[in-house]
């Protein structure tokens, strides 16, 4: 295919590359539904309002389960791409999926959380590993199905307040210090990107939050007369006037696309 082709010849050639990575890579939360015990838990969660705080947890323990054979097969796919690049991905996603590989150091960021810290709805004292209270949650679960609406929220050890998923669509205020770091590194390195040969690459990216990736990108790509900017997605795949001699659109899934 002449696209792919376009595209590996521009991040050859390139000195720095960027790359978002979008909505489109999330993982698929509705094949719970078909796997037990999930199946099971989510369909009585449904039943029970005063359940519902179990979803992020079961699916912390689903994403510690369950491979996702596409996802891991394109974020391979990608990785072998980047190796011998100057490289940063931005990524919306909050599974960790394209964390189980290896990534040069301190070149992601994940803006919109995950599944692996907890943050106090109250006191904000610190962010804590989620690890040992999933495992704990989901041990109640398996003992308790059916009264799942029983099961005892975890809490702050500091001030007793309900703990939530430091991950944008759980926490009813999301801390942000998890990722911010990391967001540091990010502008530092793009400001880099100044006057140098830059390939530009969206990968599923939608309109959710269109100032992380998609309007940022835009910019970058028009401000720099060295860049190329290459945007991969299945509808959204359209290219901005002011970028359209130097952008390329390709509409197709980006999964399937970097797999193939």
């Amino acid at each position: 295919m002449e696209t792919v082709e376009d595209l590996k010849k521009s991040i050859a050639d390139a000195e720095m590359v960027l790359v978002g990575i979008g909505e489109e890579f999330e993982t698929d939360w509705e094949k719970m539904k078909g796997i037990q015990p999930y199946a099971e838990w989510l369909a009585e969660i449904a039943q029970k309002e005063d359940a519902k705080w179990l979803i992020p947890y079961i699916r912390a323990h689903y994403l510690e389960q369950m491979d996702d054979e596409r996802l891991r097969e394109a974020y391979s796919s990608l990785n072998r791409l980047l190796e011998k690049k100057n490289y940063f991905l931005v990524s919306l996603c909050t599974d960790g999926r394209m964390e189980k590989l290896k990534w040069k150091e301190d070149r992601l960021v994940f803006p919109c959380g995950g599944y692996t810290k907890l943050q106090c709805e109250n006191c904000k004292a610190e962010l804590t590993d989620a690890g040992q209270t999933v495992d704990a949650v989901i041990q109640k679960c398996q003992q308790q199905v059916g009264s799942l609406e029983r099961i005892e929220r975890p809490v702050c050890r500091h001030c007793g307040a309900k703990l939530e998923f430091n991950n944008i669509y759980f926490a009813e205020e999301y801390d942000e210090t998890g990722y911010l770091p990391a967001w540091d590194i990010y502008m530092k390195w793009l400001q880099g990107t100044i006057n140098r040969k830059l390939c530009v690459i969206e990968l599923g990216v939608g309109l959710k939050f269109p100032s992380v990736i998609r309007w940022p990108f835009e910019k970058a790509a028009f401000f720099n007369q060295k860049a190329s900017f290459f945007r991969v997605h299945s509808r959204l795949y359209q290219m901005s006037e002011e970028l359209a001699d130097r952008g390329v659109s390709i509409a197709q899934n980006p999964i399937d696309f970097l797999r193939n």
